[in-house]
């Protein structure tokens, strides 16, 4: 790499030149823990240091502070601040961590990713029907039916609230152990999540609540 302003050759990924300390383009292709000055991939962050990085990065890079620069220090002002913003987006959310963190090792786990917990397929199986007596129904839905959801809603939330507290307790097994075994229970749990997530939307939409 080569410092735009005064040609030096730069070892590493600085954001400064150490030449002529004029502010260099972001690497692309950072992690969002190399963005923030995390060493490695860890799942359990303190939330206030986390807000402590962003407050010293975001002041660092912030586009006033390069106000009467180059237009091309005002850019790289802007595409610091933006990926610094962007890697605070995905770690101060717990499963959008875990989501970062499979995807590392082994790629996409978007929703077609998603699988339906075995212990829960019957209780499926039995939504979908009331769900199709619903939407038969012409504006009249049966008693029975909506309790029937109403109930299975309950039980679907209750499993989302599971699901997310056995993955944050991955997260310490991980970081002392960071194996592919630990990354496969993560992506199950994900997947389940996902699949339950996906279910209640659609009973919100044959409900009407979307």
């Amino acid at each position: 790499m080569f410092c735009p302003h005064c040609t030096i050759a730069i070892d590493g990924s600085p954001e400064f030149c150490p030449s002529c300390g004029r502010i260099l383009p972001a690497v692309a292709d950072r992690s969002p823990y190399e963005v923030l000055g995390y060493d490695h991939v860890r799942l359990n962050l303190d939330p206030g240091d986390l807000e402590e990085r962003l407050f010293r990065l975001s002041k660092r890079f912030h586009p006033d502070r390069f106000a009467g620069r180059s237009p091309e220090e005002v850019q790289f002002s802007h595409d610091h601040s933006s990926a610094v913003n962007n890697a605070y987006r995905t770690l101060k959310n717990p499963l959008a961590r875990a989501k970062y963190a499979v995807e590392r090792e082994m790629g996409s786990i978007e929703e077609k990713s998603a699988s339906v917990p075995m212990d829960m397929a019957d209780l499926f199986f039995e939504v979908h029907e009331h769900l199709d007596a619903i939407r038969e129904a012409d504006g009249k839905p049966p008693q029975d039916a909506l309790q029937a959801v109403a109930l299975a809603e309950t039980a679907l939330r209750e499993k989302v609230r599971q699901l997310e507290s056995d993955l944050l307790e991955r997260f310490t097994q991980y970081d002392e152990h960071p194996d592919r075994k630990g990354i496969e229970e993560m992506k199950e749990i994900l997947a389940h999540r996902s699949y339950i997530q996906s279910f209640l939307r659609r009973v919100d939409s044959v409900l009407g609540r979307d």
